[in-house]
């Protein structure tokens, strides 16, 4: 061995020897997305109904690869009974309460004026009970915008409705609904939640009835307030909300209150 390579040995027999042991234990390690903090034991869960008004995050799609074409005759609806079971998480951050307000499934022509007034109606009941804290209304996303602005106008109170759907079936490989139905029912029982109206929340992102839109037929970030922006974020450890909607809505609509049979055609 000649001179430099018996210095270039020692020098690395030195540090080898000369190096400290890192050890990291799991504590140590951040997680990437926070769960929702663990309530405190004896902690009173809100409660919250779910309601029913159909949709893709009721329906069905075989294969699970299938995020397109789903539903159709013969093929079952997701009952909300299903949602529960499906999704024990939801018994962890609220009392549930199901309740369907889907239209026959054998009419065709699927959902009506008719119908939202007939939700409405059972909505102004559901706000009136003082055992009920919030209300997620799961619905079809093509007319969901719509339906969401009119309980807006004609609902009467500060409790917390949510609208929520998917876009993807239930039963797809990746699919939205579940994430997005946990998620709304977080914001219908947070309390920062009452007094701003009727709201949507998809995508992690909480918007008001009155401003946001679908953009996209078959995209998850579909839903956006284009013209304002969210309002709030479903976060996985907290729901927060950074701006209040300053137009009147609900309580403070001139249509509020009253008990609508038909609505005139726009």
């Amino acid at each position: 061995m000649n001179r430099l390579s018996l210095i270039v040995a020692v020098i690395s027999a030195t540090l080898l020897t000369a190096a400290p042991t890192l050890t990291v234990s799991a504590a140590e390690i951040p997680t990437y997305a926070p769960l929702p903090p663990a309530l405190p034991p004896g902690t009173k869960l809100p409660t919250v109904v779910i309601m029913s008004m159909g949709g893709t995050i009721a329906s069905r799609g075989t294969p699970r690869l299938n995020v397109a074409n789903y539903g159709g005759k013969g093929v079952p609806r997701v009952d909300p009974q299903d949602w529960f079971n499906d999704e024990p998480e939801l018994a962890t951050i609220a009392n549930i309460r199901l309740e369907d307000g889907r239209p026959p499934v054998e009419r065709a022509s699927g959902e009506t004026q008719g119908d939202d007034l007939r939700v409405a109606a059972r909505l102004r009941v559901l706000m009136q009970d003082p055992t009920v804290d919030g209300v997620v209304v799961t619905h079809g996303t093509n007319t969901m915008a719509e339906s969401a602005f009119l309980m807006n106008l004609i609902i009467d109170t500060a409790k917390p409705i949510v609208f929520v759907g998917s876009q993807r079936p239930w039963t797809a490989l990746s699919g939205d609904g579940p994430r997005n139905l946990y998620d709304a029912v977080r914001v219908a029982g947070t309390k920062e939640a009452a007094g701003k109206g009727v709201l949507h929340c998809m995508n992690q992102y909480i918007n008001t009835a009155r401003d946001v839109s679908k953009t996209s037929a078959y995209r998850v970030q579909t839903f956006k307030g284009i013209d304002v922006g969210a309002i709030g974020f479903a976060d996985p450890d907290i729901v927060k909300f950074y701006r209040e909607p300053l137009r009147r809505h609900t309580m403070a609509s001139e249509f509020a209150g009253r008990d609508y049979k038909e609505l005139p055609i726009v």
